[in-house]
């Protein structure tokens, strides 16, 4: 009985890679799924916040209510007196309104004397600027589109999601102001804020933005071109902003002058009243909850998802290669078992899409990728050389899952053979199937058909030394990838 021994499987970096590269299909639907599994959730999560949130706001309402007409039961007045502390309130309530407005606003918060300011200045090139046919002033179209842009919220919202910045969208509108040049050829955008680097990753947005938005310009209005003259960042004194903060601080004031003259004509059972109803006002601003943006996805999450869903497919197909328990590669038979590699053909339901043989291609660089009858061809001439050497006629063709591989191969091989006088015959493994054993007894030689993640080790390893037990030559194996 000839003996065999069997190496251990060795891992290879290079086949690994290779297994990952192949399985780009899967790791690219793995990613899909994971990332929009993720901002599906995201989009829950936010969504499920707003309308606690919502509700929240309403059962606030409510308890106001309730608790302003318990407050108004204390005391009895007449209609004017009545509408004296409605009056007062509404004062209050204004006030209240104001303070946050300049608690919260970036606005309020800037030294308008030394404010960095972004200004961006455009030029608007067009082949006509006005048809006389159909008095349509092609430029103002033009402008205006880019105007209704700035102005808008969207790009607003598009400073809030890519600089991050925690700040509500409308606080971030009021920072925006457009206006157009002399001559009214072009147009000009400023932004102030309190950070140089931000107002610079600013600018970088809205050359994006107005990029983009010129090719839809040209689409729907007219052919033009957008020239961007200048662009800078400074420290200067801004009078508008300064104007601003002034008309708000006086605003207040003459606010709290009017509530001081209101109060002043009021008896003390209007004040107690009114002090409890101010009490109500200030004790619901006090607890109400901070703003939540209606949500939106968040694509930070999605990228996030993906890059995390490329990690995990890439370790899965790793650990995959490197426990596996079924073939991973043809080379794999002459590496492992000792038997001559005769050749590899490609199996019929094997997806040859353009990435898969540019891949393929990019593999075997350097070597000739043979066509499937070229394969073909190969093989049988390796095995009829070798059987020709050592007088072999009877040949016996079996593998250890001889029944998933494609029929078209093996009859293939079967049919050549026989053309140049080999008797031929194919059987199943003889490790299971009675007949074949006793069939391959009368043959002179085996040729093994094994295919990639189907035929297991294990299973290869037996049938083998199961042929040798039977005294009969092993001619090679034939890979099926």
């Amino acid at each position: 009985m000839e003996s065999r021994s069997f190496k251990e499987r060795e891992i290879i970096l290079g086949d690994i890679a290779w297994k990952i590269i192949m399985g780009w299909r899967f790791i690219l639907v793995f990613t899909i799924v994971l990332s929009l599994l993720a901002a599906g959730a995201e989009g829950l999560r936010y969504r499920l916040a707003y309308v606690q949130y919502q509700n929240a706001l309403e059962e606030q309402a409510l308890t106001l209510s309730q608790e302003k007409e318990s407050a108004a039961e204390k005391y009895v007045f007449s209609g004017k007196e009545n509408e004296e502390i409605q009056n007062a309130l509404l004062i209050e309530r204004f006030i209240g309104e104001n303070k946050r407005y300049i608690q919260n606003s970036i606005l309020m918060d800037l030294n308008a004397y030394e404010v960095p300011k972004l200004r961006m200045q455009y030029y608007v090139d067009l082949t006509s600027d006005y048809d006389e046919d159909t008095e349509f002033d092609h430029k103002m179209a033009v402008i205006n589109a880019y105007q209704s842009f700035v102005v808008s919220s969207a790009l607003s919202q598009k400073f809030v999601d890519d600089l991050e910045l925690n700040i509500e969208r409308l606080y971030i509108e009021e920072l925006i102001s457009y206006g157009l040049s002399d001559g009214g050829n072009g147009f000009y955008i400023e932004v102030v804020f309190d950070d140089e680097d931000t107002l610079l990753a600013m600018a970088d947005i809205i050359k994006n933005e107005l990029e983009d938005l010129s090719v839809e310009i040209d689409n729907d209005i007219d052919l033009h071109t957008l020239v961007l003259l200048s662009d800078e960042v400074k420290v200067t004194m801004d009078a508008k902003i300064a104007d601003r903060q002034s008309r708000e601080a006086s605003r207040i004031f003459s606010y709290q002058s009017q509530l001081n003259t209101a109060k002043a004509n009021m008896t003390e059972e209007q004040l107690a009243a009114l002090k409890a109803g101010g009490e109500l006002l200030q004790n619901n601003n006090e607890s109400q909850p901070a703003p939540i943006i209606e949500p939106t996805y968040n694509y930070r999450t999605i990228i996030l998802s993906a890059i995390v869903g490329i990690m995990l497919a890439v370790i899965w197909l790793m650990f995959r290669w490197i426990f596996a328990r079924k073939l991973q590669s043809c080379i794999e038979l002459e590496d492992i078992y000792g038997m001559r590699l005769l050749g590899t053909v490609e199996a019929a339901d094997k997806q040859k899409g353009k990435v898969y043989l540019k891949l393929k291609q990019l593999k075997n660089r350097g070597k000739r990728i043979l066509s499937e009858n070229e394969n073909l061809e190969l093989i049988v001439s390796n095995i009829e050389l070798f059987c020709k050497k050592n007088g072999l006629n009877l040949i016996y063709i079996t593998g250890s899952e001889l029944k998933k591989v494609d029929e078209h191969i093996m009859n293939d091989i079967k049919v050549h053979l026989q053309d140049s006088g080999f008797q031929v015959s194919i059987g199943e493994n003889i490790c299971y199937d009675a007949k074949s054993l006793k069939e391959i007894n009368n043959m002179d030689g085996v040729v093994i058909i094994e295919q990639e993640g189907v035929s297991g080790y294990k299973e290869i390893e037996r049938e083998i030394l199961a042929i040798l037990e039977q005294k009969v030559t092993v001619i090679g194996c034939v890979g099926v990838e």
